[in-house]
C-alpha cells in the first residue's frame, strides 16, 4: 500500500562552514563518517573543504548515514537514525534545508541507511523499529518538485538503495536479511524484477549497461565484485579493506568506503588507488557527477578531473 504524504521543509537552515565555501568540483569525492560534516576530497586524497551538517536535534545516535548528489548539484544527506531528516545542501547558496517523513528510521548500525537521487526524486531506506507496525518499513520516495513523499515496498527492511546509471532503483535488504535485491521503475514505482547474487549484499552500484558492482558483508566485505546484468560473476577486486559503501559515476569511476580509507577504481577492477580518512568508523562516499556534454559546466572541467583520476592510479 502506498500513502502520499504532503511534506513541508523543516525549519532548519544554516550557512556553510566559511564564507569561502564553494561548489563541489565534478569528479571529487564527498565523504561523511565520524563527524557531522561533509568532507570534499580530490581523487588523490587532498581535502578541498568541509561543510558542517546541521544536527537533527536527536542526540548522539542521530548521525548521518549516507549522501547523494542530484543532477542539479544538490547534496542530500540521510541525517539521523531513529528520527532522520532528509537534509539538502545547496552549494550555490551555501544553505541547508530539511524535511522528513512520518515513521521514517533505520537501525542503529552505522552501515545501514541509504539515499539515492533520480531527477527530482530522492529515495531513502526505511526499517522496522519497535513499536511500529511490522509493515511500516520499505522504501520512501521524496518528490522535491511537489513537496510530497510516499512509502512503497512496505513490509521489507531495507538497508541500502541506489539509482543505477541504467535509470532503475535498486533496493538492498538490511544486513542480516536474506532477501533478494529488488529493482523498481523510479517513476511508476512498479517492481521490475528481483535477483540474488548468492551472498548477503552490503551495497551495490550499477552502470548504464546494467552491470552490477557489489560488496558483501563479513568475510566478503573486502572485495568488489562485478556481475553481468544477468547475474554472472565476471571479476573481483580484493582491496584488503572492510568496505561499507560503493558508488559509480557516468565515466566508470568507482569509489568505495571503509572505516578509514577511500578506494578508487574503475569498471575493469584491475587495480585501485586509496587514500586515508581520519574517522575510523564506517564511511559513506559519493562522486560529484561529471556533467554530460551540453551541461552548464564546460567540458574542460570534466577532462581535468579525468586526468586527476588517472594520476591517482599511477
Amino acid at each position: 500500500m502506498r500513502q502520499l504524504v504532503l511534506i513541508w521543509p523543516v525549519a532548519l537552515c544554516m550557512a556553510a562552514s566559511t564564507a569561502t565555501a564553494s561548489s563541489f568540483q565534478p569528479g571529487d569525492v564527498l565523504v561523511i563518517g565520524g563527524t557531522q560534516q561533509i568532507t570534499e576530497y580530490t581523487p588523490d586524497g587532498t581535502i578541498v573543504q568541509a561543510i558542517p551538517i546541521p544536527s537533527n536535534g536527536g542526540g548522539p545516535v542521530e548521525v548521518p548515514h549516507d549522501l547523494t548528489v542530484d543532477d542539479n548539484g544538490i547534496v542530500h544527506v540521510f541525517n539521523g537514525t531513529f528520527s532522520p531528516l532528509l537534509s539538502s545542501y545547496n552549494p550555490a547558496s551555501q544553505t541547508w534545508s530539511s524535511t522528513t517523513f512520518p515513521g521514517w528510521n533505520t537501525a542503529g548500525a552505522s552501515t545501514q541507511g541509504g539515499v539515492a537521487a533520480f531527477r527530482h526524486f530522492v529515495f531513502a531506506t526505511d526499517m522496522y523499529v519497535f513499536p511500529e507496525a511490522l509493515n511500516d518499513r520499505g522504501l520512501i520516495r521524496f518528490d522535491l518538485s511537489s513537496n510530497t513523499a510516499l512509502k512503497f515496498f512496505n513490509g521489507y527492511d531495507m538497508g541500502d538503495v541506489t539509482v543505477g546509471l541504467d535509470g532503475l532503483v535498486y533496493g538492498v535488504g538490511a544486513q542480516g536479511s536474506a532477501g533478494p535485491i529488488s529493482v523498481f521503475d523510479p517513476v511508476s514505482l512498479q517492481l521490475v524484477r528481483t535477483f540474488s547474487l548468492g551472498f548477503q549484499t552490503g551495497g551495490l552500484a550499477v552502470d548504464s549497461a546494467g552491470n552490477i558492482f557489489a560488496i558483501g558483508v563479513g568475510s566478503l566485505a573486502t572485495s568488489i565484485a562485478r556481475y553481468s546484468p544477468e547475474g554472472t560473476l565476471e571479476s573481483t577486486l580484493d582491496t584488503g579493506f572492510d568496505l561499507s559503501h560503493i558508488d559509480i559515476d557516468s565515466q566508470g569511476h568507482i569509489v568505495a568506503a571503509s572505516d578509514d580509507h577511500i578506494i578508487i577504481t574503475d569498471e575493469s577492477l584491475s587495480s585501485f588507488a586509496t587514500f586515508q580518512v581520519p574517522f575510523n568508523v564506517p564511511n559513506f562516499s559519493t562522486i560529484v557527477p561529471i556533467p554530460e556534454p551540453g551541461a552548464l559546466l564546460e567540458i574542460g572541467v570534466g577532462l581535468a578531473v579525468l586526468s586527476g583520476f588517472r594520476r591517482a592510479r599511477q
